[in-house]
């Protein structure tokens, strides 16, 4: 199962089912990499923050950690456009 959202999750409830969020919940807030925010299985895919943010080098790939994953690869800064095929999680970019 995927969650795709432009920036990532506000007001994390361990628990909390999806249904219980609100749209703006998904828009501006980036995720907190260091929890699960739903149960194993659920990946959700989140742009807004480019991946070099998350890196001590200059690395552009995608970054992912407990079921998010940040496909940000920073082209408005010179970085990569990335793009997610989900059936197989493959990345491609340019």
């Amino acid at each position: 199962i995927y969650v795709l959202v432009h920036a990532g999750i506000d007001s994390f409830k361990p628990g909390r089912p999806l249904e219980d969020y609100d749209f703006s919940d998904f828009v501006f807030y980036p995720p907190d990499y260091s929890q699960r925010y739903f149960k194993e299985g659920v990946t959700v895919v989140v742009g807004h923050t480019p991946v070099m943010s998350f890196y001590e080098d200059e690395r552009c790939e995608v970054f992912e950690r407990n079921g998010i994953m940040c496909i940000d690869g920073g082209c408005v800064f010179g970085g990569k456009l990335f793009a997610l095929r989900l059936e197989d999680k493959m990345i491609f970019s340019v």
